[in-house]
């Protein structure tokens, strides 16, 4: 919770300059939990752009440009890596070996050298990119300065580490200025059984919102779903779109004054305190305090309330 906090100095009224310190405790960074999940059905509509060297059976690419300043969990990214198992991660290379394929292990992992938050995930499983079937990553970033996206397309990623066979085609795209991200696809090729996928966002080791496909599809920050399937092709069809809204940023409160209602103070008479030029609003609390002329050490005059207003008797 929010807190205001005021002070009585003798017989002048004023608010006691301390917010960023009472601010600076409740600031926290932002979560993959607290992203807001909608699907929507929108049109799948191809890139043509740089093709990423990442293929085959758990192949990588590292360090490569975002084109804009994006903001995920709180944090700022300017690079993202590629695998061809099915996700993008911002910021540091991706951890190869199990971390990469795994994702039934690693996904909610909470031990950050097994983790390869902050990630992504179109379509995470034991995945694989063959060329010579079409299968290939691209990405490009495009629009004006301040409206840019980022676009990372997977093209015929199959289910199979060998790359060939069923696959999934999808995009990750993500959104400068907003910092949302979008998660587009165009349909699974054929039906396969035995695929056990991952869907979601992981800011960082074990912080995560899993998607489960469905109508309507349903997101977890408890619950990871590491077995998304294949079996229909009904599921993911082209232009489903999957958008993860980050939480409003935290701002930095106004400073407000106290107000009294009455301006000169008598033995045995009631008067009231109150503050302007603040947010008055669900999810604050105020509370007052007072301290003798000159000093610095204040004493509460009740507990933290609702009301931004108190009443001296």
């Amino acid at each position: 919770m929010k807190q205001f906090y005021y002070t009585k100095l003798y017989r002048r009224l004023f608010m006691l300059f301390s917010i960023g310190l009472f601010f600076g405790g409740y600031a926290k960074a932002q979560t993959s939990s607290q992203y807001s999940f909608s699907e929507s059905a929108g049109t799948y509509t191809a890139i043509s752009g740089t093709t990423s060297t990442a293929t085959g059976d758990d192949g990588v690419q590292d360090g490569l440009p975002i084109g804009f300043s994006f903001v995920f969990g709180g944090n700022t990214y300017t690079t993202f890596s590629v695998s061809a198992n099915g996700y993008l991660k911002l910021g540091s290379n991706i951890v190869t070996g199990t971390p990469n394929y795994d994702n039934g292990t690693h996904f909610a992992t909470t031990t950050v050298a097994n983790s390869n938050a902050p990630m992504i995930a179109g379509f995470w499983d034991d995945n694989g990119l063959d060329a010579a079937s079409g299968g290939n990553i691209q990405y490009l970033t495009q629009g004006s300065p301040g409206t840019q996206t980022l676009t990372v397309q997977w093209t015929n990623c199959a289910f199979a580490t060998g790359g060939t066979g069923p696959n999934i085609t999808f995009q990750i795209i993500l959104h400068e200025g907003t910092n949302v991200i979008d998660i587009v696809y165009n349909g699974i090729s054929a039906p396969e059984t035995g695929v056990t996928a991952t869907i979601g966002i992981n800011s960082q080791p074990g912080d995560y919102l899993s998607i489960t496909p469905g109508t309507p599809a349903t997101a977890s920050s408890t619950t990871a779903n590491n077995s998304v399937n294949a079996s229909s092709t009904s599921i993911l069809t082209s232009g489903t779109t999957y958008t993860f809204t980050p939480p409003a940023g935290c701002t930095t409160p106004p400073v407000g004054q106290t107000t009294a209602s009455v301006t000169s103070i008598c033995a045995n008479t009631s008067f009231t305190l109150g503050v302007t030029g603040i947010p008055v609003a669900s999810g604050y609390t105020y509370e007052f305090q007072s301290s003798p002329a000159g000093a610095n050490t204040f004493t509460s005059l009740g507990a933290p309330q609702t009301s931004p207003s108190f009443t001296i008797t």
